[in-house]
């Protein structure tokens, strides 16, 4: 707040915008070896590449409104100068050209993210309700927020996922893979290896792995062949 004898000005604080902004998630980093920054939004470790009219939008309806209907502004010899929440919109749209500048990216200060990597140990499935942890010992749904870095929003399945309490109860695909696989518990094993390694983002460099399915002709499984089968477990890869 300011001290003033004279009628203040609405004006924009260059620091203070900057500030409020990176308090709600909007970050620049220089993603790889790029030379040009890229504007991005962080919210609850899931990020987001944004552009200056998605932040103008963002502040006209995520910030302004929840301002207060008179706000002050200044303390003046006759006491507090109040300003409307329509004149606080009226400055900031006065000040749009410089949002949508390439110039605005200047005002953030440079971050660095940790996004999130999985390890040999640990592996990671999102969607709409959730991140899905994977270990050798269990499933576990946990909120974006808890994850120990960030993530790309395309990254997240547009579904929901929920654990089936039922051990004994087999999902259709896990049927699936185990006709696939001739009902034998060994071949069932690997095709799940499989898919446990193709799935996963983490790679041992030392030891890369060549994924092979033979693809053999008349050998029926069912009402289906091994080959149109196996077919299809691929495009499910």
């Amino acid at each position: 707040m300011l001290k003033t004898r004279e009628k203040p000005k609405l004006g924009i604080c260059e620091l203070r915008k900057s500030e409020v902004l990176g308090d709600h998630g909007f970050k620049k980093i220089y993603l790889g070896n790029s030379v040009e920054p890229t504007l991005l939004r962080v919210k609850d470790n899931v990020v987001q590449e944004v552009s200056n009219p998605m932040i103008m939008d963002h502040v006209r309806e995520e910030i302004l409104p929840k301002l207060s209907k008179f706000v002050a502004t200044a303390e003046s010899e006759k006491g507090i100068i109040l300003k409307s929440q329509r004149e606080l919109t009226s400055a900031f749209l006065s000040y749009r050209s410089k949002i949508l500048s390439d110039n605005f990216q200047g005002v953030f200060p440079q971050s660095t993210l940790n996004f999130l990597r999985e390890d040999s140990n640990n592996g990671y499935l999102f969607f709409k309700n959730g991140a899905i942890k994977v270990t050798k010992h269990d499933i576990k749904l946990i909120k974006y927020s808890k994850l120990p870095g960030v993530i790309w929003k395309d990254q997240i399945l547009d579904r929901e996922f929920h654990l089936n309490s039922s051990v004994s109860q087999k999902s259709h695909f896990e049927k699936f893979v185990m006709n696939v696989a001739g009902g034998k518990p060994d071949q069932f094993a690997a095709f799940c290896s499989t898919l446990g390694y193709l799935l996963s983002t983490y790679k041992d460099r030392a030891n890369a792995k060549a994924v092979i399915h033979p693809i053999v002709k008349n050998i029926s499984t069912g009402s289906c062949r091994w080959e149109t089968t196996v077919k299809v477990y691929m495009v499910h890869l």
